[in-house]
């Protein structure tokens, strides 16, 4: 695997290229029901935590709201050099249409992993994902295999009850035997919950069969407010007082991030006739859930479209511990764009390396939890050398120069999936050479002394 290339410090003055005074960053939080107060008690806590013994210093005022569109803070950046920056920080929302897919109950959760699950095995994009991504994959199918393993528990209790019951002579081995059976069952039922939750499968379906509707042009509610999103980020692209329109998408976000950047960028250029530069950041993102299924055309045109716009600066981040990601994989390639993977990907990807800027101890907490692993992303680093979100959103260099000393990863093979792949093996030995089958070659050696009057 290749790895980013030490650089300097995150928290170095802004000089030269790249410099920002002011900034405008858009944030889409993923597939989560919870609203602009919940991400901006969580941007102050993990902000506080982060500058505790860093050379900088952030202040974050009070949020303000405009409806169901957005809500802004306002963030200053402060250094030991004298930088100081101001950042607009918009959060754009759609956790109001969250909550309208946000199914509830255990029975209906149920039928929704059925139906999802049975939709991205039939249309063969769960094969091609898991090319992209073994764990990814088994991610996805991991609430399917608890359903099942949960009927069968069910099925078997329902067989020990039922055989306990109609047998009418019970010896003490077969008494036995069904008290341990049923016993066992009832303790793998007791934990199955803790498992599911652990596995995050209630979330993992409402997120997928979300991003399902909007393949199938079934949420127009989400194409909506994609457009409403568009028209703010083109209206930070006209304005001037600018030094960096920064987009920042997390998870299932960076869906509806590619798609409303994409329209900004075409609604940019129709009124100022060529658009200026904008810094794209997906952190965690799972973009081939989406542009992988058969029907997501429109979607594809619009990721194509950013993949080759000359204005567009993309980082993507995502760790190759975090199970809920495709990590350090194109985010541009998917299976209907065949020469996708003979042009270079535009796209810098880098890895977070958890591992080195967390402690051992705080590692280990994150890797047990699925969720919180996920969320990293946007949390304060006990080391942060490599990767720092809130000195990349709010410091004084915009997100390509803080980004330029780190070398994009591109030879990331570890969790690729070669199984399902149409791969010809090549053999180790020279292939079989047949001769016919009355030919005969004698060697002499020494045991065999008379084999020299047969070649002669």
């Amino acid at each position: 695997m290749s790895r980013p290339e030490a650089g300097p410090s995150l928290n170095r003055q802004a000089t030269g290229l790249g410099q920002v005074r002011r900034r405008a960053v858009f944030y889409i939080s993923g597939f989560d029901p919870q609203g602009p107060g919940y991400y901006y008690r969580l941007f102050c806590e993990q902000a506080e935590r982060q500058t505790q013994g860093a050379d900088y210093q952030l202040h974050i005022g009070p949020r303000t709201s405009d409806g169901r569109l957005r809500s802004t803070w306002p963030v200053q950046y402060t250094d030991a050099a004298g930088a100081v920056v101001q950042s607009d920080y918009h959060f754009l929302r759609w956790d109001d249409i969250v909550r309208q897919h946000w199914p509830r109950g255990r029975w209906r959760l149920f039928l929704l992993t059925t139906l999802t699950s049975w939709r991205i095995f039939r249309n063969g994009s769960w094969w091609s994902m898991c090319r992209a991504s073994r764990v990814a994959g088994l991610t996805l199918a991991l609430p399917i295999l608890l359903v099942c393993f949960a009927l069968m528990l069910a099925a078997v209790s329902i067989g020990l009850a039922a055989s306990w019951a109609i047998t009418t002579h019970h010896g003490i081995v077969s008494a036995l035997a069904h008290v341990v059976g049923l016993a066992a069952v009832g303790v793998a039922l007791a934990k199955w919950p803790g498992t599911w939750r652990r596995m995050q499968g209630d979330w993992l379906m409402r997120s997928t069969a979300s991003l399902l509707k909007m393949a199938n042009d079934q949420a127009p509610e989400v194409e909506e407010r994609i457009s409403a999103w568009s028209e703010l980020i083109a209206g930070a692209m006209g304005n001037t007082e600018f030094d960096e329109v920064l987009v920042v998408a997390h998870s299932s976000g960076c869906m509806g991030a590619v798609a409303a950047l994409s329209r900004a960028l075409n609604l940019s250029a129709a009124k100022a006739g060529d658009g200026r530069r904008v810094s794209f950041l997906t952190l965690g993102q799972c973009i081939p859930v989406l542009s992988h299924q058969p029907e997501a055309r429109a979607f594809r045109t619009e990721l194509d479209h950013l993949g080759t716009h000359q204005s567009v600066d993309w980082v993507d981040v995502t760790a190759p511990p975090d199970a809920c990601c495709f990590a350090l994989i194109n985010p541009l390639s998917h299976p209907y764009q065949p020469t996708a993977s003979a042009v270079p990907s535009p796209v810098k990807r880098l890895s977070p390396r958890y591992a080195e800027q967390l402690t051992p101890e705080s590692y280990q907490v994150i890797k047990k939890d699925k969720l919180r692993c996920h969320f990293q992303y946007l949390m304060a680093f006990d080391k942060p050398t490599h990767y720092g979100f809130f000195s990349w959103v709010c410091g004084p260099r915009n997100l390509m120069a803080t980004t330029q000393d780190f070398r994009s990863v591109t030879q990331f093979t570890r969790f690729s999936l070669r199984f399902f792949a149409l791969h010809r093996i090549k053999p180790h030995h020279p292939p079989l050479v047949r001769v016919p089958v009355n030919s005969f070659e004698f060697q002499p050696c020494g045991r065999t002394p008379q084999a020299v009057n047969f070649t002669r």
